[in-house]
């Protein structure tokens, strides 16, 4: 076996640890998502908001032209009575038939009004609701996220730890050669194999390369996948059983 081939065995089972755990990290649901659905949802709200208060607004302006109307059309009638003249008379009376009629118009543009407001407050509340689902549903998102990054990141600086401790094991000429397969192989330089095949690429490895693989100082690659492969005493002799 090559001298370095048990210290490379390790050294990458800590970088394939290391690389999931990257993964890990980097597939977490921070809530950006949730956050950008909150935020359309409170724009939302926003909007109601505003178009009841729009309401609200057109709702006053018409209660105060009932208000003048009415008071209006008060005065009127007391000026018709008090009035001497048939001419004045018939003008006020005229006055009093549009201020009626413009009194009826504002009437039911509130009746309109008070419908659209209580409508657009059912619909403010039931996104008010959306509102704050979404908000408990974020924050939940967000403190799942720190809980599961926090561990993580404890179990990335534990394996960085390792690493180092393992490194120093290693011969230059292995590390040299651990990098090298590593860049024609991707992440997995080293395999180990199991039950007579390459963990790398799940082909079967012939009896001869194992054996050389387990016996040569030589590091002995898989001949499919070309990673470098590590066969113990044990799985060789499991094996030739």
């Amino acid at each position: 076996m090559h001298p370095d081939l048990a210290q490379l065995f390790a050294l990458q089972q800590v970088d394939t640890a290391l690389a999931h755990n990257r993964r890990g990290l980097a597939a977490l649901d921070d809530g950006t998502a949730r956050k950008v659905e909150l935020d359309a949802a409170i724009a939302e709200r926003e909007r109601r908001e505003q178009a009841l208060a729009e309401l609200e607004r057109r709702r006053r302006e018409r209660e105060d032209k009932l208000r003048a109307t009415e008071q209006k059309r008060a005065e009127s009638r007391q000026k018709a009575l008090v009035s001497m003249e048939t001419k004045q008379q018939v003008a006020l009376y005229e006055q009093i038939e549009a201020l009626t009629r413009a009194k009826g118009t504002f009437e039911e543009e509130l009746l309109v009004l008070f419908d659209g407001i209580d409508e657009q407050r059912r619909q403010r509340d039931a996104q008010t609701a959306v509102v704050q689902r979404l908000q408990r549903e974020h924050q939940k998102t967000v403190g799942e996220y720190e809980e599961e990054k926090a561990a993580l990141e404890a179990e990335a600086a534990r394996l960085q730890a390792e690493r180092e401790q393992v490194l120093p094991q290693v011969s230059p000429a292995g590390l040299q050669l651990y990098d090298a397969r590593r860049k024609r192989t991707g992440e997995l330089a080293v395999v180990a194999t199991e039950e007579g095949g390459c963990t790398g690429c799940n082909v079967a490895v012939p009896v001869v390369i194992r054996r050389k693989a387990l016996q040569s100082a030589e590091a002995v690659q898989c001949e499919s996948c070309g990673r470098i492969l590590y066969v113990t005493a044990a799985e060789f002799a499991e094996d030739s059983d």
